[in-house]
């Protein structure tokens, strides 16, 4: 079929340089290449926020620091040690479940407020609240004896594993 209706030299209807290989290749090379780039880009982004740690696990992280730290500094009776990893540990474990960035907002004013609500016991609370002020009145106090780390390590872990079981029926 020809453009033309008179005779002569007919035109034919398709491009001529669509048919050559060359022309397609010079046109796609480069839109492949950005494609390229663009989903290597991408790849990459993905790989790297899957490695890097949450917020989350790096708080589950310091809330298992802060009961080591508490745990052995109970044990070898140094009550300064002992009083700032239980109010570390309580703060981040309360942040862990209200779902703040970190554990500085967190004081005892948060339990009534927040925990309560929550579905935290009545009497897990009142603990909870004897812990808070266990660590504020071992800041103008001289140092604990042994015996009374102990007791306040057994209430700790009580309530830790309150607070534990209160942030897996959250998730």
């Amino acid at each position: 079929m020809s453009l033309s209706l008179r005779g002569g030299r007919r035109v034919p209807i398709e491009l001529p340089w669509a048919r050559q290989p060359l022309w397609l290749i010079l046109a796609l090379v480069p839109l492949l290449g950005l494609g390229s780039l663009a989903g290597w880009r991408r790849w990459q982004e993905i790989h790297q926020r899957r490695f890097q740690p949450t917020q989350a696990s790096r708080m589950r992280e310091a809330v298992r620091s802060h009961q080591a730290a508490m745990r052995a500094a109970a044990q070898g009776g140094r009550s300064e040690e002992f009083f700032a990893a239980l109010d570390a540990l309580l703060r981040v474990r309360c942040a862990v479940i209200l779902g703040l960035p970190s554990g500085d907002a967190v004081t005892a004013q948060v339990i009534d407020e927040a925990l309560v609500p929550k579905g935290l016991a009545v009497e897990s609370a009142e603990v909870l609240r004897g812990l808070f002020a266990a660590v504020d009145a071992a800041k103008f106090s001289p140092a604990a004896e042994p015996a009374e780390l102990t007791q306040l390590r057994a209430q700790a872990d009580a309530t830790l594993e309150v607070l534990k079981a209160m942030e897996g029926g959250i998730r």
